[in-house]
């Protein structure tokens, strides 16, 4: 028994020992533990508090553009705006985003091409954009024999989608008809919504096309210009009716075109009434631009888009930057 006398004095010392070791670091693991959890409440709290600054901004940027461009002539929109403590300078250099011309001489009322204005917005996924142009024709007597125009840089025709409805009288059909190019409806005069036709059109790379011109035959010709761009030309064949004939067509291009704002060029329409030719003319609604807003300590880029068919502004998106 006396042999082993302080044994346990021996296990104390050791466990006294380890514990000592172990302690230090523990006790130091929780301190940082609590105070990182502090640093991250703080963090959090400050970017919760940065987001809706930046909200508060984009509701301020929204509801101060809204309705205040004059497309025809077009200005910086400046603006300051109070943000917390902070008096926050805003300005857009808004190029010109003319409308749709409206053509009417002679025997032609109005002939004209209006592209359906839309926002620069990435679809769900990538991939292209879908734009929708709208042809319209109206003439004291069917006469037209092709119309043209070239497309921006990045679009290209997608086929088949030309929607036609026509050529009508005026008593049927307003050459100013509500159209809905989606649905490929158009509204008549007496209120009610027509469905328009698909267009059967022999689509070919040159004029004429190989093997001659068949009769009784509409065609398209699309042709590449040497900067890339399409050039599409409607040759449609409907007889020779009399009297004032209307005549709406619909179709689509798909691609994405450069940032900023895009034009229809060209667009000329022929006939026995001559040839129209309509310079720079239907803007796509493609008007995009970069403003950075600071708030919190943090620089948020902000895409403002410009819609020329309601003379607003709309953001579309905004983050921060690193």
């Amino acid at each position: 028994m006396k042999c082993q006398r302080g044994q346990a004095f021996i296990l104390v010392l050791i466990f006294l020992a380890v514990g000592a070791l172990l302690i230090v670091p523990m006790l130091e693991f929780a301190f940082t533990g609590l105070r990182s959890q502090q640093v991250f409440e703080d963090a959090l709290a400050r970017l919760y508090a940065a987001d809706a600054a930046v909200e508060d901004a984009l509701w301020k940027l929204e509801s101060q553009l809204m309705g205040t461009f004059d497309a025809t002539e077009p200005q910086p929109v400046s603006y300051n705006f109070q943000l917390g403590a902070n008096d926050l300078p805003v300005t857009i250099d808004v190029p010109s985003v003319p409308v749709s011309q409206d053509y009417g001489t002679g025997e032609v009322h109005h002939a004209m091409v209006e592209v359906v204005p839309r926002f620069f917005e990435t679809p769900p996924g990538g991939g292209p954009l879908t734009f929708r142009y709208i042809v319209r024709f109206d003439e004291q007597k069917w006469a037209l024999i092709s119309f043209h125009f070239t497309l921006p840089q990045g679009l290209t025709y997608n086929n088949p989608s030309s929607y036609y409805k026509g050529p009508d009288g005026n008593a049927y059909l307003s050459w100013d008809a509500e159209v809905d190019p989606v649905n490929h409806q158009v509204k008549m005069r007496d209120g009610e919504w027509a469905d328009m036709t698909l267009g059967n059109y022999v689509v070919v790379d040159q004029w004429p096309p190989p093997g001659g011109e068949q009769p009784n035959t509409s065609y398209l010709i699309v042709t590449t210009e040497s900067d890339g761009r399409q050039t599409l030309e409607w040759r449609p064949y409907f007889g020779r009716p009399t009297g004032r004939r209307i005549f709406v067509q619909t179709c689509e291009v798909i691609g994405m075109p450069s940032w900023g704002v895009n034009y229809i060029t060209d667009v000329s329409f022929e006939g026995d009434f001559g040839i129209i030719n309509i310079d720079r003319t239907a803007a796509t609604g493609v008007a995009v631009y970069t403003i950075l807003v600071e708030s919190g300590g943090v620089t948020y880029q902000v895409v403002v888009g410009y819609d020329s068919s309601t003379g607003t502004f709309k953001i579309i998106s905004y983050q921060p930057l690193e």
